[in-house]
């Protein structure tokens, strides 16, 4: 059996405010149905538990669900969506655990300001605080619940940061998990990626579970241009890497420092939704290309990555929309914008 871990490397350092906003979420059990064709393109971000009450987050915020092995959603149940279905009270936000969520979502609205998010909780809490026991079933149920709701929320990707590094040491380490990789297949086939923390085990052969599983995209972390010491690394699976350190905000509404390979997912899943709402008409494959040819060449074991910059794709998205080209060998330009 698979159990995932929270993939961060040192989530908080330091609180810039102590003091947060204790207010109560009010949780309503009725929802407007959406149609996607009214939506921007969407990020489904599968974490702890996610704080609406900051306004940074709730104006981004699209849609709860809460799906946990425990009976602890705020129903008392195992299944709940709906405004509030991913919060937890304060005291629970006080651990890095279930802070986590919160800080991925901010790292993501931080990276692209107009991302809509779609929330999904998937780590259940003791009424004492401590985290329970999540397993690859989980994250099937979330997956599936995904693929049959992409096209209501007109998700365009998910984020996972959280996942196992309990690996085998042989060539195929990977865990099998057939549920799992067939739902990450099926996500895939409808051009929606599952971009996965690769981990922080400073591992340079593996990378963490599902991030292994075929199909799923493992996200390392650069440190100043480099390879993160603490991102795992397989030198077979890993095509990405972003930033992987960035200012968050948390459930206290204090700002942190966040660090990880959890920092990178967001940060890559995130521009990747703004590729796909400033370019609509570029495929997946189109995509998935046109980020290779910005992308500034990281090699390791003589195999090659890319590490994809914020600036740089701003500007390659203007360049392409006045038809200027591009060259897969020149690093674009930074320019001091942010996403629109």
């Amino acid at each position: 059996m698979v159990l995932i871990e929270m993939v961060t490397a040192w989530a908080v350092i330091k609180r810039i405010i102590l003091l947060g906003l204790f207010s109560t979420l009010l949780i309503t059990a009725s929802i407007n149905p959406v149609v996607a064709s009214d939506l921007a393109p969407s990020v489904a971000i599968l974490d702890s538990s996610v704080d609406g009450n900051i306004v940074e987050i709730k104006k981004n915020l699209l849609h709860e669900v809460c799906i946990l092995e425990w009976s602890v959603c705020p129903n008392g149940r195992y299944f709940l969506e709906g405004p509030g279905s991913a919060f937890l009270p304060v005291k629970y936000g006080l651990s890095g655990t279930f802070d986590h969520g919160t800080q991925m979502a901010s790292i993501a609205i931080s990276t692209n300001p107009s991302i809509p998010i779609v929330f999904m909780r998937i780590i259940g809490a003791a009424e004492s605080g401590a985290r329970l026991r999540t397993s690859e079933q989980t994250v099937y149920q979330a997956l599936e619940w995904v693929l049959d709701n992409q096209l209501r929320f007109n998700i365009q990707a998910v984020a996972l940061a959280q996942g196992s590094h309990n690996l085998s040491t042989s060539k195929d380490y990977c865990p099998r998990s057939a549920r799992t990789a067939t739902a990450i297949t099926n996500l895939f086939n409808l051009g929606i990626p599952v971009f996965v923390a690769s981990g922080n085990n400073g591992d340079k052969s593996r990378v963490s579970w599902p991030g292994c599983l075929p199909l799923a995209i493992p996200v390392g972390a650069v440190t100043n241009g480099k390879i993160s010491n603490y991102s795992n690394i397989d030198p077979n699976l890993s095509t990405f890497l972003a930033v992987g350190e960035a200012k968050a905000r948390s459930s206290l509404q204090a700002q942190v420092n966040a660090s990880g390979t959890s920092v990178s997912t967001q940060v890559f899943a995130a521009m990747w939704i703004y590729l796909k709402t400033q370019l609509p008409e570029l495929s997946f494959a189109e995509s998935i290309k046109f980020l290779k040819e910005i992308g500034r060449p990281v090699t390791y074991q003589e195999k090659v990555g890319y590490w994809i910059d914020k600036d740089d794709l701003t500007q390659a998205v203007e360049n392409r929309k006045y038809g200027i080209s591009i060259s897969s060998k020149t690093y674009i330009v930074r320019i001091t914008r942010k996403f629109i």
